[in-house]
């Protein structure tokens, strides 16, 4: 299967049923929220693509502290601006690229639950 038609498939699948990777679905008024699971040994991810200088105002919150971190890829680096381990955060970030971006949750010690919204600024 390649990456389009996993894409494809993990976005008609429910997110409370995901684990791993899903694709962000802005709604009209530029936001994003979600209820996403994370398991022992297993991870969460968000992504989407921004446009340089688009900026986003991100929040999380687990009951547990889980590794964290906002990436993007470029070629086979993998690029880091955000980076924590805790079991809440939020920022504001702007696109420095056009690029997808991931907002990536692990390392959980008990299954559990990542509240996560994201919003688009003008």
């Amino acid at each position: 299967m390649n990456g389009r038609a996993a894409a494809l498939l993990l976005a008609a699948l429910p997110i409370a049923a995901q684990a791993g990777l899903v694709p962000v679905t802005w709604d009209a008024q530029g936001r994003w929220e979600a209820d996403l699971p994370i398991a022992p040994k297993q991870f969460a991810e968000a992504c989407t693509p921004l446009k340089q200088g688009e900026r986003i105002r991100w929040r999380w919150q687990a009951a547990q502290p889980l590794k964290f971190n906002l990436h993007y890829h470029e070629g086979k680096a993998v690029r880091m601006p955000v980076r924590s381990e805790a079991a809440s955060g939020e920022a504001t970030f702007e696109a420095p690229l056009d690029q997808d971006y991931c907002w990536m949750w692990s390392d959980a010690t008990a299954p559990g639950r990542i509240g996560v919204t994201l919003e688009r600024l003008p």
